[in-house]
């Protein structure tokens, strides 16, 4: 192999190592995005919280307002989102479905920008309507001692709507088959929140 072709390689292998870094990257980005949506649907707000930047972070939903640094970003989850209540009540709904990533990793790798929607479906857990949302999010993210963070959070909905007629929603599905029973039975339903809750296997 001549000194061209060596130089040659090693300059294609050092271009695949910055482009498998940046699909690491987008791929923990997107893990990050998920996992907020799974936090915020089940408000688990320490968990949410901690996928938040140390030092200067901030989250801005609709027309809330802004709110900046940790300890604000914590008390707008906490006070405002979730009204002091630290689970969901019986019966309701409140999903969180994170939709169209797109990420731009920049070129230092510790710096990121990810626009996504979501898509929510939203009730108190009485009553017959149900706030179907969507919007979308323009967030950027940093890398703090290895792990990305949230840096800043923009959300804007689109569209709110409320939907009636949603006394016929059912908890769970048909019973267990009396003629082919099962190995095992059902998991037990959360007595708190009225269905099963899927625990994280991360």
């Amino acid at each position: 192999m001549g000194e061209w072709d060596a130089k040659a390689l090693l300059s294609e292998v050092e271009g695949l190592k910055k482009a498998l870094a940046s699909l690491r990257d987008e791929s923990e980005i997107r893990q990050l995005q998920y996992r907020y949506g799974y936090y915020d649907e089940f408000y688990q707000w320490d968990r949410l919280l901690d996928l938040f930047a140390d030092g200067d972070c901030s989250v801005e939903i609709g027309a809330r307002g802004k709110y900046i640094g940790k300890e604000r970003v914590g008390r707008f989850y906490r006070e405002i989102i979730a009204e002091n209540r630290t689970q969901l009540s019986k019966n309701q709904i409140y999903n969180h479905l994170q939709l169209q990533m797109v990420i731009t990793v920049a070129p230092d790798g510790m710096h990121a920008n990810g626009r996504s929607r979501a898509l929510i479906l939203g009730s108190r857990g009485e009553g017959t309507s149900l706030v179907l949302a969507e919007g979308v999010y323009e967030n950027t993210f940093i890398k703090q001692a290895g792990t990305w963070k949230i840096q800043h959070m923009y959300w804007a909905p689109t569209f709110y709507a409320k939907i009636t007629g949603i006394e016929s929603l059912a908890f769970s599905g048909a019973p267990a088959s009396t003629t082919f029973p099962p190995d095992e039975p059902a998991r037990t339903p959360d007595p708190g929140v009225g269905r099963v809750l899927v625990g994280y296997h991360y």
